[in-house]
This record gives structure tokens, C-alpha cells and sequence, in this order.
């Protein structure tokens, strides 16, 4: 897609079908190398309590409202070319999420020896997709296995599939720790601490391990 469009292409409406105003983070454009995924930041002071944004205005979404994201049709792609239709998408907002992702919480589906089955991750929750693709690894005995990482199940589901048989043993599923879920939150770290609460705890490496058997 072209660039320098985004801000005045992309609408956010109420359930009234009223614009709101904002909700996004201006500023740089966020995009992938290849021009095809673009990242549409919501304002952290209206999101992190105790700061004054979110005091006056409050969360740019609210639990249980409605709401219609709306992407022009006059949106030129990088050939100048706009979109054949306009892009509507209506959700309703959930409850805030302030706890951070624990990889022990998750399941592994361990693939069997011999074949080359993938290695399922299942999440509690559904995770940034982007961050998906390069932030989570599986090393053997040998080190890392190459393989193919397919991300599923609305970003709940993450599938890798080795480029050789698996052998049996112990495998290790290397986490990087600045791993988010869709509300920013990253393992071990929550996205919002609020002011009056009391941190117990610091996360200090750079990833964790989460260790399953291939018979």
C-alpha cells in the first residue's frame, strides 16, 4: 500500500456511527519491509492509568461498547491503484488486560519422532502476530531446529514445522521475553502498572524456556 495515507484513510466510529477522534497514536508509520501490514498504535496515556489522558478522556476502547473501524476506498495501493471496496470491520470492546502472558500457562502439542508433524503452541490468549514470527524458536539437543512457523486460531495457535524428522529427545521452546499479547502486555511485564500498585517483581532475561519431549 501507498504510504502517508493512513491518517486520513483509517476511521474509528462509535456505535452512532460517529468519528472519534484521538484514539491512535500519530506519528510514524509503522510498517513491514514488504509495504503489506500496518500497525495502528492506540494512545498508551489513555490506556495507562494515573496518567492525565486517560483521567480526562479515558481508554480509547471501552468494555462492551461497539465500535466500527472504517478504511477509505480512495486508498491508493503503492501503484496508485485504490481499493476495489471500502473496509468495514464492527467489534465491541472487552475487559482491560493487565496480566502479563506466562509461557508455563501454555500447551505444547509435542509432535512424534520420526515424522515431521508440527510442534503446537496453544496460548490462553491471543498474541501479537508480527512479533509471533520471530520472537519464538526450538532448539534440540543440537541446537536450533530450521524449520516453518505458521500462526493460527485468530493469533491463539502457533505451528512449527521442521524442515527434517524429528528425532526423539528433550526440546526447548525459547521464548523472547519482549513477546506481547494484542494489549501490549509482554511476558513477565505488564503493558499498564497502576501507580498504587506494588511490583513484587522484575523480569531480567531475555527469553524463557519451556521444555517438551518428541517420542
Amino acid at each position: 500500500m501507498s504510504r502517508g495515507e493512513p491518517a486520513r484513510r483509517i476511521h474509528l466510529l462509535d456505535k452512532d456511527a460517529r468519528e472519534l477522534t484521538g484514539e491512535f497514536l500519530p506519528g510514524q508509520e509503522l510498517w513491514d519491509p514488504a509495504g503489506q501490514r500496518f500497525t495502528l498504535t492506540f494512545d498508551p496515556g489513555r490506556i495507562k492509568r494515573g496518567l492525565e489522558a486517560n483521567q480526562k478522556m479515558g481508554p480509547p476502547i471501552a468494555d462492551g461498547q461497539r465500535y466500527t473501524l472504517v478504511i477509505d476506498r480512495e486508498w491508493p495501493d503503492a501503484r496508485g491503484v485504490p481499493l476495489v471496496e471500502a473496509y468495514r470491520k464492527t467489534f465491541r470492546g472487552g475487559p482491560a488486560v493487565r496480566v502479563p502472558p506466562d509461557p508455563a500457562r501454555w500447551k505444547i502439542s509435542p509432535p512424534r519422532a520420526g515424522t515431521r508433524e508440527p510442534a503446537v503452541v496453544h496460548f490462553d490468549r491471543p498474541m501479537s502476530y508480527p512479533l509471533l514470527q520471530r520472537m519464538m524458536q526450538i532448539a534440540g539437543a543440537r541446537g536450533r531446529v530450521a524449520g516453518a512457523i505458521a500462526v493460527e486460531r485468530q493469533e491463539s495457535q502457533w505451528r512449527f514445522t521442521p524442515a527434517a524428522a524429528w528425532t526423539s529427545g528433550a526440546y526447548r521452546l525459547i521464548v523472547h521475553t519482549g513477546l506481547e499479547d494484542l494489549a501490549g502486555n509482554k511476558i513477565g511485564q505488564p503493558f499498564d502498572i497502576d501507580v498504587f500498585d506494588r511490583v513484587t517483581e522484575h523480569l531480567t532475561t531475555t527469553t524463557v524456556d519451556v521444555v517438551f519431549t518428541v517420542k
